[in-house]
This record gives C-alpha cells, sequence and structure tokens, in this order.
C-alpha cells in the first residue's frame, strides 16, 4: 500500500510540474502580438518586392498626414496594381517675352528660357504625386538657319509639386544634354517615390524608383 500511496504521489508531482512547465514555453500576449506584426512586415515586404519596390516601416507619423489607407494587405497589392504615371503637357516660360526682332539679322540675340515638363503618379485613378522636371538654357537667334537654337544649359532641378498628398520625389542623378545641332535639349532624371500609406497596423512608405526623358524645342 504504501509503495502505491508514493506511486500515485510521484505521478501526481510529476503532471503538476509538466503543466507549470507550459508557461514557460508558451509566448506572451505581446510576444504573440510582436510574432503576428513581424509576419505581416514580412507579408508587406513580399508584396512591395513584387511590385518592384522596397516598404519602409514608419513611426510617430501624424495620423492626419495619411491619406492614403488600405485595411488590408490585399487591398494594398490591387492598388499597387494600378500604379501609373502620366506626363503632363509641356510648359515654357521666358524671361524676355519675346525675342527682339527688330536687331541686325547679324547680330546674336540670347536669353534664357525656363522649360519645364511635368509627371503626375496616380494610384487607384486619383493623382497622389507630381514631379516637376525643370531645366534654364540660354537660345540665340541663328541668322542662317533662321530661327531660335540651344547654346548652354545653365541649370537643372526636379522635385514634388501641386496640392496632391501621398507621394514625395527625389531626384538622385540628372544628364542634361543639347543635340541636334542646338535644336533639342534633353533631360534625363532618375530618383524615386516615396507614397505614405497606412496598411493594417502600420504606416509604411512605399518606395520604388524612377526615371523620366523630358525633351523640348527651341521657342
Amino acid at each position: 500500500m504504501k509503495l502505491k500511496k508514493i506511486a500515485v504521489m510521484f505521478v501526481t508531482a510529476l503532471t503538476i510540474s509538466l503543466v507549470g512547465s507550459t508557461s514557460v514555453f508558451a509566448a506572451t500576449p505581446d510576444e504573440a502580438t510582436a510574432i503576428n506584426l513581424a509576419d505581416y512586415q514580412s507579408q508587406l515586404e513580399e508584396v512591395a518586392a513584387k511590385h518592384g519596390g522596397q516598404i519602409e516601416i514608419l513611426n510617430d507619423v501624424d495620423p492626419s498626414t495619411i491619406t492614403l489607407k488600405f485595411d488590408s494587405i490585399e487591398e494594398f497589392d490591387q492598388a499597387l496594381d494600378t500604379l501609373k504615371i502620366v506626363e503632363e503637357p509641356t510648359q515654357y516660360i521666358s524671361s524676355q517675352s519675346e525675342l527682339n526682332t527688330e536687331v541686325s539679322p547679324l547680330s546674336i540675340s540670347e536669353f534664357e528660357g525656363t522649360f519645364i515638363k511635368d509627371h503626375t503618379v496616380y494610384l487607384s485613378g486619383a493623382a497622389i504625386c507630381g514631379v516637376r522636371n525643370k531645366v534654364w538654357a540660354t537660345e540665340y537667334w541663328d541668322s542662317f538657319y533662321q530661327r531660335n537654337l540651344f547654346s548652354t544649359i545653365n541649370n537643372q532641378t526636379s522635385y514634388t509639386y501641386g496640392a496632391f498628398t501621398g507621394g514625395e520625389w527625389t531626384q538622385d542623378r540628372a544628364v542634361n544634354d543639347i543635340i541636334d545641332s542646338g535644336r533639342t535639349l534633353t533631360s534625363s532624371i532618375e530618383g524615386h517615390v516615396k507614397l505614405t500609406a497606412s496598411v493594417g497596423p502600420f504606416d509604411v512608405g512605399y518606395i520604388f524608383d524612377q526615371s523620366f526623358y523630358d525633351e523640348w524645342a527651341p521657342v
């Protein structure tokens, strides 16, 4: 009887020990949440890579500044399928209203023009970011060809423009040139667009590389 009682006590003690030991291996609520968020972030990164971009998790973002909101990763994925960029009509601004036509045909009349090309990023049919490329170039009147030609490129910049919300452009590289014996001004820019959005529990930045090639004729 004593041996049987000892055996029962040993089994009971072992059972209590095993039950108690499970708490060592079980995740706490906070740990479980962290695991779920890590998995969610991994899925976001996969979606971004699928569309040729990258995901950046943003912290301490003012919610009122985020206009792109998606309830799920699937919804975010579908929106990225609609991403497109539209080239807007060329704009031109001259520092001189028009070339002085009263000068001698043998003289050279130079003036600087500002040449602008806008590009608009659309997501789900809504304009969310504008990219403006601006080049300053000098033109002159060529009496032989009887037309204006480009002579020099003075400056170039590109930046986010317009009253759009949700996107930001950063230029990384630019190559500007005058070709066709002065008849064409070209500007090739490379950079990246960052779209700020709320996807499920995360505020994220979706970043993708983009390049633009713009050209203008003398005015």
